[in-house]
């Protein structure tokens, strides 16, 4: 009986898969790294950044200026492993255009695919977790301007390949697929990891309500339904990641030594948390959680009467003074488009879309311009970077 238990626990062992911790597959993606020494790559590069932390806080300032002495930026170990290089793989380049291309060379699509399939298995399994385990393993201290963070480019392309093909091959497969892929950008902004992340997620709703849009259907997947839910204003503010940003001035000030009447650690964290102040303030709050267009203040010069005993301070706040309005303005418009989405599936808007108009939230309407243009709900969007419109036809 010993025996047949023993030998039942080996075969548990042989034919179990230990699941990864997302944050490690989260930052290893895209590199070909064998299973058993991925957690020493993670863990070689966390101790890296400790040692380059700890080195950089010795080296004196004047030094480091001149660039004499600063110590040289640890290379990440995951960077001597070979990575997929997406260049040369067909895939959708243009989500507009992806379907058609698709269709018009499909055995190039689908052997890129192919090549890709360690990318996408892992992508499966991080899209399947829970949005607080997408972080990346260089949080608190460890969060730095030099900091490696996850190679995002694999989660765009790849994605959004595989869902168009799938949405040609299978529409119903290819919708569920679609929405997993929109409810995993709504985690990664949900995860407020930090502000690329968030922004790699936003772009994940867009595309991927971009591929819907080309198969209208009248009755989506039970899966669409959570996923098509706008997300909530306080999760898609900017004051969760500004704390991030903050976080890494704060670690990078501390690296820089003390010096009496030039630079003080304190007073010149202290006037940094100042400009981050105002994408925490009850006004901004306020206007994301009414879709108003947000726009940050930037002052040109920290006022003289602070860099009296804080010379150096008030020259590196000075040269940190980003304007993340634009980034604000992003989430915002993805978060507009899911929203377009629900009204596009109202019956009363697949009955009389000019009518359907002139009932929804009046004001919310009027300040995104919501019209129809060629019998399509359209809004304006805030960050015009990319496009000046949002439209979506109301489903049949």
């Amino acid at each position: 009986m010993a025996k047949l238990f023993f030998t039942i626990f080996l075969l548990f062992i042989a034919t179990t898969t230990w699941a990864e911790d997302p944050a490690t597959t989260l930052y290893l993606l895209g590199y070909d790294i064998p299973t058993e020494q991925r957690q020493q790559v993670v863990a070689q590069d966390v101790a890296a950044i400790k040692t380059d932390i700890a080195e950089r806080s010795k080296a004196p300032l004047w030094r480091i200026i001149q660039g004499k002495e600063a110590p040289p930026y640890p290379q990440p170990s995951r960077d001597t492993y070979p990575n997929i290089d997406l260049r040369p793989l067909t895939l959708c380049r243009k989500v507009n255009d992806c379907p058609q291309d698709i269709a018009q060379n499909p055995q190039s699509f689908h052997d890129s695919l192919k090549t890709l399939a360690p990318v996408l298995r892992d992508i499966d399994d991080l899209q399947h977790s829970p949005s607080a385990a997408l972080h990346t393993p260089f949080q608190g201290e460890l969060a730095t301007f030099h900091s490696p963070i996850p190679a995002y480019q694999y989660l765009i392309q790849p994605l959004v390949t595989r869902n168009a093909i799938m949405l040609q091959d299978d529409l119903e497969q290819g919708t569920i697929q679609a929405c997993i892929s929109i409810n995993f950008g709504k985690n990664l902004i949900r995860s407020q990891s930090n502000l690329v992340q968030s922004i790699i997620g936003a772009t994940l709703i867009d595309y991927n309500l971009d591929l819907l849009a080309h198969y209208p259907q009248r009755n989506l997947p039970e899966q669409c339904q959570s996923a098509l839910q706008p997300l909530d204003s306080t999760t898609i503010s900017l004051c969760p990641l500004m704390q991030y940003e903050t976080n890494l001035n704060t670690n990078i000030i501390h690296t820089l030594p003390n010096i009496p009447f030039l630079l003080s650690h304190n007073h010149t964290i202290a006037l940094m948390d100042e400009q981050y102040a105002q994408y925490c303030s009850n006004i901004w709050q306020q206007n994301i959680s009414l879709d108003h267009i947000a726009t940050a203040v930037i002052t040109d010069h920290t006022p003289r009467k602070q860099c009296l005993l804080n010379t150096i301070g008030c020259i590196l706040n000075d040269i940190e003074k980003p304007d993340y309005s634009a980034y604000q303005n992003r989430l915002q418009d993805s978060n507009a488009y899911l929203r377009l989405w629900q009204a596009a599936h109202d019956p009363d808007c697949q009955q009389d879309p000019t009518a359907y108009i002139a009932k929804i939230a009046p004001t919310w309407a009027e300040q995104r311009n919501l019209h129809l243009d060629d019998n399509r709900l359209t809004i304006n969007t805030y960050n015009r970077q990319r496009r000046k419109h949002i439209s979506v036809a109301c489903q049949p």
